[in-house]
């Protein structure tokens, strides 16, 4: 006997138990310490009540789930392989969480029929208002691709509205998880929520045939996470899109005239990405010669940037020798006063660092787990390393609880100001290299220019390609 029909908007919101807010808050911390910016748009496309399906693809692996998580400040039951309850202890911790585990034909084949009791728990969880957190792909992957989906997902939502005579109002969300470089500490996380894709009005279409609708709507659900990411149908073209955003995309980003609609900073580098990924597309289609010989010169002059050891915003900086050196040399006097802060913040914070890498490089078995790793291994090695200098500085410095306390805040602080210390350098070592072309090696400068003004032709007929989408 199943539950009477309950309308979305008269259920109650589920409230998050103490230990799923208290991991959230967690997660949230170690979210912002490892990534530089996390960019979430279109939250408001999440009910804030009544049963909803969150469904995105899966670049990352477990940053995946915690990104999600970010998304919404309901709880969100996830949906994730039954290989992650293996351990007892950790599956009574896991069912805690809300997490349901499903039994995939490569992990457990001989257990798949538990799979009806999973989509029983799920529609039971949808009928009391929850949200269910899941990744149709079935696979965790680091190229940029939206991959076929299982219909899962969309059976379990269809599933519960049927029990419910289509009177629920289920909403299933897309969601698109992009990442600036996967795996990378302070790299950049843009979550992207889509337009609820709601079922009421396929009722027939489950009645009359419940595998072809359930199979159209993944398709439908496919489709909405696609342009919500960077998605290429053809992996082959990875290089080119690659080597192209690399070269023009900041430029695109900055042009007032191109997507003039769209002003948020982390949305426009996502769109304008995936107008260069259309362009690449098109123009390996219909005028492949063009494409192939673009590539070659782009590919040509980033190798010419690369053996100049500079970069393509570096030599963007059209100005001359002597404004280059009276902008290095107040760098420059920072670099002498902080080095004594810098050279402590690097010698207490370089052995977890190394650790982390090390470890994070050894227990991750894909790249796809490399960030989880980073962030967990680092939360842990950091921890002990600043527990070590306070007990230390306790034992020989004999200082009082407060100043104690003041040490553990001013620890992780130093370390921050230490890494912007050394990437200031950095950014110190390429002006001071980009002056000293200016002044001594003036030839083989102009050389790049040349090189970049070459590309010109093939930076506005790409631009054209823009303008030209925006008007069809």
């Amino acid at each position: 006997m199943t539950s009477p029909p309950v309308a979305a908007d008269a259920l109650p919101r589920e409230p998050a138990d103490r230990l799923y807010r208290a991991a959230r808050a967690v997660v949230a911390l170690a979210m912002r310490l490892f990534f530089r910016r996390i960019a979430i748009r279109g939250a408001e496309n999440i009910p804030e009540r009544g049963p909803v399906v969150l469904a995105a693809n899966h670049p990352s692996g477990l940053i995946d789930t915690f990104s999600m998580a970010l998304a919404t400040p309901r709880k969100v039951n996830f949906v994730a392989r039954s290989t992650l309850f293996s351990s007892p202890a950790r599956a009574r911790f896991l069912a805690r969480l809300g997490v349901i585990p499903v039994y995939r034909r490569m992990d457990a084949a001989s257990e798949m029929e538990r799979n009806e009791e999973v989509f029983r728990a799920c529609r039971d969880l949808l009928r009391r208002g929850g949200v269910i957190g899941i990744f149709p792909e079935g696979i965790t992957h680091v190229d940029p691709q939206v991959k076929e989906m299982r219909t899962g997902a969309v059976r379990i939502a269809l599933g519960a509205e049927a029990e419910s005579g289509f009177r629920l109002g289920v909403r299933i969300v897309p969601v698109g998880l992009n990442f600036s470089e996967p795996g990378a500490w302070r790299s950049d996380l843009t979550l992207r929520v889509g337009e609820p894709l709601a079922l009421g009005e396929h009722a027939g279409g489950v009645e009359a045939d419940p595998q072809a609708t359930a199979r159209k709507l993944t398709e439908d659900l496919r489709s909405r996470i696609e342009n919500l990411v960077v998605h290429l149908a053809d992996l082959s073209k990875r290089p080119i899109v690659e080597a192209v955003c690399e070269v023009f995309a900041a430029d695109w980003v900055r042009d007032p005239w191109i997507l003039p609609h769209l002003q948020d900073e982390a949305t426009r580098e996502i769109e304008v990405k995936r107008r260069v990924v259309a362009a690449i597309e098109y123009y390996s289609r219909f005028q492949p010669a063009w494409a192939t010989g673009m590539y070659r010169r782009v590919e040509a002059y980033r190798a010419a940037l690369e053996r100049m050891k500079l970069s393509d915003e570096m030599l963007r900086r059209k100005v001359g020798a002597l404004p280059l050196l009276k902008e290095t040399l107040p760098i420059a006097l920072v670099g002498i006063l902080g080095a004594p802060l810098a050279l402590f913040g690097w010698l207490i914070n370089a052995l977890p660092q190394l650790v982390t890498a090390w470890a994070a490089r050894r227990r991750a078995a894909d790249p796809t787990q490399l960030a989880a790793y980073k962030m967990w291994i680092g939360l842990q090695a950091f921890a002990l390393c600043y527990a070590a200098v306070v007990l230390a500085l306790h034992v020989w410095a004999d200082l009082g609880r407060v100043a104690l306390l003041v040490a553990l805040i001013l620890l992780p602080v130093t370390g921050y100001l230490s890494s912007r210390y050394f990437a200031m350098l950095r950014e110190y070592r390429r002006s001071l290299r980009l002056t000293y072309l200016h002044l001594l090696r003036g030839g083989r400068l102009r050389e790049l220019h040349f090189r970049r003004e070459r590309l010109a032709r093939d930076r506005e007929q790409i631009r054209r390609f823009f303008f030209a989408e925006d008007a069809a």
